[in-house]
């Protein structure tokens, strides 16, 4: 399965946003199971407010432990590899 052309984008965004520190991990709540959860959130400043207000938006969910039982990554060959790196490097 390829990824999405807005998967990449949103991926390149909290990129952005990791370098210009606008990242936090916080516990939000799932809205289903009602379990907390660990979730990188990017901290979003509304300028053309005078209370300087900002909003925290859900980017991605951090996996437990159990991810690794769970998930399985593609299997890629070395030349495979190098030309996704390629891809998205540019």
């Amino acid at each position: 399965m390829a990824l999405s052309k807005k998967t990449v984008t949103q991926f390149h965004t909290l990129g952005h946003a990791f370098c210009n520190g606008d990242v936090l991990i916080i516990e939000c709540t799932d809205k289903k199971t009602k379990k907390k959860v660990p979730i990188v959130c990017v901290v979003l400043k509304k300028p053309d407010t005078k209370d300087h207000r900002f909003f925290i938006v859900p980017a991605a969910l951090m996996l437990d432990e159990r991810a690794v039982k769970r998930y399985a990554p593609p299997e890629l060959s070395c030349a495979q590899c190098r030309t996704k790196q390629q891809k998205y490097v540019n």
